[in-house]
């Protein structure tokens, strides 16, 4: 069979050249869920980010994926109110430091590994451009969220996300892109509010 009639003779049996075909759009998923967070370095902050990240880690570990917090010492979440908010506690690494500059190190560390699926760092003062840029690269690399939790939003370019979390006393709470490097019309989403006595 010559080469000029192969096209036709694929065509007549209905088939395809791998080349030739177009692959169907994968759904893209809501900017503000665990799974939305895949591949990404993300800043929240605002009033309601405790319990904004409380929600992310539940949904996580629906996902049978490992999470961790890493927190300064004295600045836990409460764990009861984490466990309203559907976070299994016997599932969750928290990991408590002295100094909140061992923070980004800690989270660099376990990131490398590639053996969490999210881990939230806690941090009252933002890591240097170096650790966000390592951090950023394990988040691309192995597939998983990284966020961080701070009282300020910063543009920092390794942000992939920047976004603010803002209850109201309705019990709910509105979470506002402020920065979204893959979804330039900036975006909001809703959902309920779990108070986490003492904490933001």
């Amino acid at each position: 069979m010559s080469n000029a009639a192969l096209p036709l003779s694929l065509l007549k049996a209905g088939l395809q050249r791998g080349s030739e075909l177009t692959p169907a759009p994968r759904p893209q998923e809501a900017p503000w869920t665990y799974q939305g967070l895949l591949g990404r370095l993300a800043l929240l902050t605002g009033t309601g980010r405790v319990s904004a990240a409380a929600q992310l880690i539940a949904q996580a570990q629906q996902h049978k994926e490992p999470c961790a917090w890493i927190v300064e010492k004295g600045f836990e979440p409460f764990a009861p109110d984490l466990q309203a908010s559907g976070v299994a506690l016997d599932s969750l690494m928290l990991i408590r430091l002295k100094e909140h500059l061992q923070l980004a190190r800690a989270a660099d560390l376990l990131a490398r590994t590639g053996g969490v699926g999210l881990v939230i760092i806690d941090s009252r003062s933002l890591p240097s451009k170096g650790a966000l840029k390592r951090l950023a690269n394990h988040a691309q690399r192995h597939h998983m969220s990284a966020v961080i939790l701070s009282d300020q939003a910063h543009t920092t370019h390794a942000f992939s996300l920047v976004a603010r979390a803002a209850p109201n006393e309705h019990k709910a709470q509105h979470i506002r892109a402020l920065k979204d490097r893959l979804n330039p019309a900036l975006w909001h989403h809703s959902e309920p509010y779990h108070d986490v006595p003492g904490c933001p």
